[in-house]
């Protein structure tokens, strides 16, 4: 079901009085590229970012990987994938939950063939894993994210002519899963937990697509279309917190037909949206990036936007910083020191570990490194406290307490937990932190957003150990909480080989829940997210039946279905 979307307004001041804030480093460096990506990442752990990046000049195909070295000083890297890829998109990602990057890349190859490939990361040797996903895609787009609450990242990957969702299995293994997402490509795909109801929902948009759609989790990789915003192809988008009322929001730029537009949208709860149409951003387009962070040290979440502007028959191209003096107040710094006649990707980190962010610019006349010339340093945020954990049969709910920053708002801190099967380890959840210093191997968020909470199902029994870190506005960690654990200890699910198959809606519910199961259920016992048990209902063994939740509070509830057969777990939203 569409809905209504209301317009919000906030401040907004214009001015260009500024400085020089960037200045050029690693010129002649890099690869010059055109229908190019990038990425960044730690991925040799070794406690700075290094660079990957995929494209084409004079008609060769390139993936080459530059090695930081703590200064922000960059050399090529030896490494060479088994590829080398043009119009596509690259990642540095930790599939397999050993917290070190591997790397997910798709596109056109040198052999004219389309390919998506994942390659693991052993000990900075990057292997080719064997599992083939799905091919005749250019152009694409894609991300991966934990969409079934198991800890592990799956993905959804799409192009010009097709898309995929894939589960991950483990053991390098994934399931192709029937699906109803558009064939988009040139656009972008997000994944986020939009309506904080544990689990991660989706945004896409690009051509191919008749909006920039969210589509709502409903559970077992079931997706529904709640909404479409203004679409968007040859631009950027990101999900962040901007008004600091907990919730993700939307920002996003790009082309729209023949012009272009910036825009953000204001999450409202229940997949409403308000458009804030006070806040004028630049409008541009043609591979334009919109990267978010604090660039000027006062905690605040500001707003780079780089690209192209109308009218395109004429070579016009901005680069500017929305710089955010508190409450959504901004000002235009137009003076960066980022110049050029084309922008293909935008990346930002701190390459030279100063305590601030810099910029990656990768263009085709010549891609080089702007290293920031503020001079406060960022100080990480405190770690959470009161770390607490409930178990219900073979599901946890991890808790904490919300924690502090010098600079960055307590809102809009986020968070980022590991969870393994003993001390130190993180095969169940990666954090892609360092675990003793809290050092973030990657830029961005943290892995359960601006939650102060994590909902984990269908673990097998056993001890787990987990702990929690803060994330702020630079994207700097915290040092991780001091370590926890829960024990999952639920025999009943181990005694049977199948599980019972549960057909269920609607969901959300307001007064009466319809079940259907292939098997005679025996009772039904609801739970609330910290594991309390709230009603035990027998159902003297029937397939078809309804529940009650009429005269439930609002929010969120496991029910765990009983049966000769085993047990199943369903998580029900109460409207």
């Amino acid at each position: 079901m569409h809905k209504k979307i209301v317009f919000f307004t906030s401040f907004f001041v214009f001015t260009i009085l500024h400085s020089q804030s960037f200045l050029p480093l690693n010129e002649m460096v890099f690869q010059t590229l055109t229908v190019s990506n990038s990425d960044v990442g730690d991925y040799d752990n070794d406690g700075d970012l290094d660079i990957i990046i995929m494209g084409r000049n004079s008609g060769m195909h390139y993936t080459l990987i530059y090695n930081n070295d703590g200064l922000g000083n960059f050399t090529l890297s030896p490494i060479a994938l088994q590829d080398s890829y043009r119009n596509g998109e690259v990642q540095f990602i930790d599939y397999d939950n050993d917290n070190d990057l591997d790397i997910f890349i798709s596109g056109l190859v040198q052999s004219g063939d389309y390919k998506s490939r994942l390659y693991q990361n052993i000990a900075n040797i990057f292997t080719e894993v064997p599992f083939v996903f799905g091919g005749n895609i250019i152009n694409n787009q894609f991300d991966w994210g934990d969409l079934d609450m198991d800890g592990d990242l799956d993905l959804l990957l799409t192009g010009a002519s097709s898309a995929y969702l894939y589960r991950n299995d483990g053991n390098n293994s994934f399931t192709s899963l029937s699906h109803t997402f558009s064939s988009t490509n040139q656009g972008k795909i997000l994944i986020g937990d939009l309506d904080n109801d544990g689990d991660n929902d989706i945004v896409a948009a690009g051509l191919g697509s008749s909006g920039l759609d969210i589509y709502k989790n409903n559970g077992n990789f079931s997706f529904s279309l709640e909404l479409s915003l203004e679409n968007f192809f040859n631009g950027d988008m990101e999900l962040r917190d901007c008004d600091g009322n907990g919730l993700i929001d939307i920002i996003k730029n790009g082309n729209v037909g023949s012009s272009n537009s910036s825009r953000m949208y204001f999450n409202n709860g229940g997949f409403s949206f308000s458009e804030n149409t006070s806040t004028v951003f630049t409008s541009v387009g043609d591979n334009s990036n919109f990267v978010s962070a604090d660039y000027t040290g006062n905690g605040e979440l500001d707003f780079l936007i780089i690209g192209r502007i109308s009218p395109y028959t004429e070579l016009n191209f901005s680069a500017s910083i929305f710089e955010n003096s508190g409450s959504l107040t901004f000002t235009e710094n137009m003076n960066l020191g980022v110049v050029g006649n084309s922008f293909d990707d935008i990346e930002i980190g701190d390459f030279d570990n100063d305590k601030d962010i810099d910029l990656f610019v990768l263009r085709s006349d010549m891609s080089s490194t702007y290293m920031n010339q503020s001079s406060i340093q960022n100080t990480a945020p405190n770690p959470p406290a009161n770390l607490s954990s409930s178990v219900t049969d073979s599901i946890v709910v991890l808790n904490w307490s919300s924690s502090t920053d010098g600079e960055s708002p307590q809102k809009q801190l986020t968070f980022n937990i590991y969870v393994g099967t003993a001390p130190g380890i993180t095969n169940v959840v990666s954090p892609m932190s360092d675990l003793n210093t809290g050092y973030r191997k990657v830029v961005g968020i943290g892995n359960y957003q601006y939650k102060n909470q994590a909902t984990l199902k269908d673990l097998p029994n056993g001890t787990y150990y987990w702990a929690v870190q803060s994330i702020d506005n630079q994207y700097e960690g915290s040092v991780f909480s001091t370590e926890q654990t829960f024990t999952i200890d639920n025999l009943g699910l181990e005694e049977f080989d199948t599980k019972i198959s549960v057909q269920y809606y609607p969901n959300p519910v307001s007064d009466q829940l319809i079940i259907s199961s292939n098997h005679s259920i025996e009772k039904v016992i609801i739970s609330s997210t910290l594991g309390e048990k709230l009603n035990t209902i027998l159902i003297n063994e029937l397939t078809d039946f309804k529940i009650d939740f009429t005269n439930y509070d609002s929010g969120i509830y496991f029910v765990s279905l009983h049966s000769s057969q085993g047990e199943e777990i369903i998580k029900i939203v109460k409207q």
